[in-house]
């Protein structure tokens, strides 16, 4: 763990997102913080598209982001040696907004904020969330029929296969494209099909 500090504080007033829990990836990874996007920022304070983001960013890196309530983190901890993770609860500046730190064993070991000050509120409330390894997953075509095989559909072999970010169609040249973009140029082949 590097401690990385927040690089913007909270004033949604004037439209500036605080960025700690950035901060505490960044720390996490040992990156520079120009190299963890401002989710809160990129989603426009969209909750699902803000977690969408977050867990795109860290499968990116062979990651998953696991929050938990903090009265079940002790089961990560152990005498092999020390789990650095993040810990989250109320900002101690009274603005009803959460807080992210970073912790170590369940303790709290750095801020990113400038006054250095925690958080608020009881511990057994806060939640911690943990960067999880997960291994690589190879998507294999769905079975069509008892076959083991893609479908072949006007020349083109589909299969569709679910990564953890949504159903994707491998075609012929290995290529991997959105679903609704596979099944859009499936649509078109039919409808010049149909029309011939």
């Amino acid at each position: 763990m590097k401690p990385v500090d927040q690089e913007f504080v909270h004033r949604p007033e004037v439209g500036q997102y605080g960025d700690c829990q950035r901060a505490v990836l960044a720390s996490l990874l040992e990156l520079p913080i120009t190299e963890v996007p401002h989710f809160l920022a990129l989603s426009n304070n969209d909750v699902g598209d803000y977690w969408d983001r977050l867990q795109a960013f860290c499968r990116a890196r062979g990651l998953a982001y696991l929050t938990m309530p903090a009265r079940c983190g002790a089961l990560f901890f152990g005498e092999a040696g020390d789990v650095f993770h993040e810990i989250a609860g109320p900002s101690p500046r009274g603005n009803g907004v959460t807080h992210a730190v970073v912790g170590c064993n369940g303790q709290i070991v750095f801020d990113p904020h400038p006054s250095r000050a925690g958080l608020a509120g009881d511990p057994a409330k806060w939640e911690h969330s943990y960067l999880v390894a997960v291994a690589p997953v190879k998507a294999a075509p769905i079975p069509f029929s008892g076959a083991d095989e893609a479908v072949p559909v006007f020349g083109r072999r589909w299969s569709i296969a679910a990564d953890g970010f949504g159903l994707q169609r491998d075609d012929d040249d290995g290529a991997y494209v959105h679903i609704d973009d596979a099944l859009s140029t499936l649509h078109e082949s039919l409808a010049v099909a149909a029309a011939t």
